[in-house]
């Protein structure tokens, strides 16, 4: 039974219902409510509201019960992967409003941690504003990591002491992607901290991934798998990354480093360019996903540049609700090489493009299910508005 089937079950219970009784007292057929309610058959929406009507449940049990029927719907790992683009999305909308991240912890200025000696354990959030604030105010130009994709606090922390200690700075980011079907979601989660932060042109930050088979559990179960390392100290961390041990003998800095290098030097550049960007525009399939200059407004279309650039009958238009940053662009072509173009502060544009297959596939999932989501125009009105915008691209090129 899945979890949609058994939350409907759940509510006619506290109902003091159950099927027979329902159908009775209602216009809901009895079999599909059955089937329904022991996960044999998906209803559709319009069955699923009126059965929330005559149960009368709160607004708060309905949007959790329509979620629960969307990912039974979509598939769960395709809402995640959905949930986790609109999060991108919106990180995005933060660095064009150059908003800064919310974190746990401020920096503390007077931050001041004794005998930072090998085999000392600290808190790992004093530990890591201790290395950052150093690594910052130092004269070294570089810091090496490992730490998951997804680790929202590091992107946090860096973000805000570039901010407060401007400078030439290298951030060199060694990823773990995974395999799995099951657990590749993380690749985009991790997207979704890196892009903001390439973005932001804070300092130079250069992602490159590496594929594991291990799961995100087995690698966490390792002995402080994870390093942050700058010219003075390296910061072990483990799993959970509740843990923090400091060394700042050189020699172990020096072997920290050495082994961090070699294994980037063998790993792939997560953000890139292409050799030609006439090479790009070659291929055919292409879904574009454009931020306008003078709306809230974007549009998603599959097209063909091979021929005549010009949109097929597959074009959408989202609304105003759908939250998307007005100055970005992505493209993706023959769901091999995507694109993301973001126009900053007077006018610098920065250009992201990434080929890594798990991340190409999923947001050529996401554009496919653009044509039936809620958050987009009526047919006849997308129209207008897409042929709006391609007249001003094309004078744009």
């Amino acid at each position: 039974m899945s979890k949609f089937s058994e939350k409907c079950k759940k509510l006619m219970e506290a109902n003091g219902s159950n099927v027979y009784r329902l159908s009775q007292t209602s216009a809901l057929e009895r079999t599909s409510l059955q089937r329904m309610v022991t996960g044999k058959r998906l209803p559709n929406q319009e069955f699923v509201r009126a059965f929330c009507r005559a149960l009368r449940i709160p607004a708060a049990e309905e949007k959790e019960l329509m979620e629960l029927y969307t990912m039974e719907s979509m598939g769960e790992t395709a809402y995640r992967n959905q949930r986790t683009m609109l999060q991108l999305f919106q990180h995005l909308v933060e660095v064009e409003k150059e908003e800064k991240p919310s974190c746990k912890m401020e920096p503390q200025n007077n931050l001041v941690l004794t005998s930072p000696i090998s085999g000392q354990s600290y808190n790992t959030e004093l530990l890591l504003q201790f290395l950052l604030k150093d690594a910052f105010q130092g004269e070294n130009h570089t810091i090496y990591t490992n730490l998951p994709g997804t680790d929202a606090e590091f992107f946090q922390y860096l973000h805000l002491f570039a901010l407060q200690y401007m400078g030439k700075k290298v951030v060199k980011h060694l990823i773990t992607f995974r395999i799995s079907d099951t657990d590749i979601y993380e690749n985009l989660e991790s997207l979704n901290e890196v892009l903001p932060l390439y973005f932001a042109d804070a300092f130079r930050y250069e992602p490159r991934y590496y594929y594991s088979t291990l799961s995100a559990k087995e690698q966490s179960d390792q002995i402080y798998p994870y390093y942050v390392i700058s010219s003075k100290y390296v910061l072990q961390l483990s799993g959970d990354l509740k843990k923090g041990i400091l060394h700042s003998d050189p020699w172990t800095v020096q072997q920290y480093t050495e082994e961090f290098l070699e294994q980037f030097s063998q790993s792939t550049p997560l953000i890139g360019e292409v050799s030609s960007r006439e090479e790009i525009k070659s291929m055919v399939n292409v879904f574009c996903f454009l931020g306008q200059n003078d709306s809230a407004e974007i549009s998603g279309a599959p097209m063909n540049t091979a021929t005549s650039r010009e949109y097929t009958a597959k074009t959408v238009h989202l609304s105003r609700n759908f939250l998307f940053p007005r100055s970005v662009n992505i493209e993706l072509y023959d769901q091999q090489i995507l694109c993301i173009q973001y126009i900053g502060r007077k006018q610098k544009t920065s250009l992201a493009v990434i080929q890594e297959n798990s991340i190409c596939q999923m947001f050529a999932e996401f554009f496919q299910k653009l044509e039936n989501a809620e958050y987009i125009y009526p047919e006849e009105e997308s129209g207008t508005l897409v042929f709006r915008y391609t007249k001003l691209k094309e004078k744009t090129v």
